[in-house]
């Protein structure tokens, strides 16, 4: 609750300087920044009406500026947000149809489609879209997110080879905790009975977790999971 105060706080304080940048400074460069910004605050603090109408504003006033198609990728993620997901498959489709984005905001265009093709359960599309947002981005925060849920997809689909790949990719990365984790329990379920060699991989990674303080507080969950390798290895260590 007080984390919730306090985002909120941040909010607010972001939507008064920008704000005050608009009144004081009518003439200023960033004034299309500023409105983006407003937008951008009232989407982090899920009031759909006023974020949808700050990003259309922006397009409105600002049209053909890098900063109306960051306003675009705002309506989308706005309506995914709010679960409208045929509203963002319809607007993305126009959006894609009569903008011209760069390489960075493309990354964000095939995520958001991604996403689109997850709630809808066209996880084949989905791999498709996500890989492209991948091969565009070298955030490490991106990367590992991304190769996760394909991860994640491909296990849904069936192909554990390629599961394996990404879940290996997301902890190379060395993630935060739950998606380390995550992510070797997702490579334990890429491994058939008679594949027993290959849990040498998810065995090294979580007696490497087990090494590292910041996970003190999930040691039993990792005993656990290397108690059923061993078991799966018909072996004790």
């Amino acid at each position: 609750k007080e984390e919730s105060k306090e985002f909120n706080s941040d909010m607010d304080d972001a939507y008064k300087k920008a704000s005050k940048v608009i009144r004081k400074h009518d003439e200023s460069k960033w004034k299309d920044d500023c409105y983006l910004l407003i937008a951008r605050s009232h989407f982090m603090k899920n009031d759909e009406f006023l974020a949808l109408e700050g990003f259309q504003y922006v397009i409105s006033q600002y049209p053909e500026t890098e900063t109306a198609k960051k306003a675009k990728i705002g309506i989308l993620l706005t309506y995914l947000a709010h679960n409208k997901i045929n509203d963002a498959e319809a607007i993305w489709s126009l959006f894609t149809n009569e903008t011209k984005f760069n390489e960075k905001l493309m990354k964000d265009i095939y995520g958001i489609h991604a996403d689109i093709y997850i709630q809808q359960g066209k996880y084949r599309q989905a791999t498709e879209e996500l890989s492209k947002a991948l091969d565009r981005t070298r955030n490490k925060y991106e990367r590992y997110r991304f190769n996760f849920i394909l991860g994640q997809l491909y296990l849904k689909l069936d192909e554990s080879a390629l599961a394996r790949k990404h879940f290996v990719k997301t902890i190379r990365l060395t993630p935060p905790y739950q998606f380390a984790f995550q992510s070797n329990l997702g490579l334990i379920s890429t491994i058939a009975a008679n594949e027993t060699e290959s849990l040498k991989v998810p065995k090294k990674y979580l007696k490497k977790m087990l090494k590292d303080d910041k996970n003190l507080d999930y040691q039993d969950q990792i005993y656990f999971e290397l108690a059923k390798i061993a078991m799966m290895e018909n072996k004790t260590d």
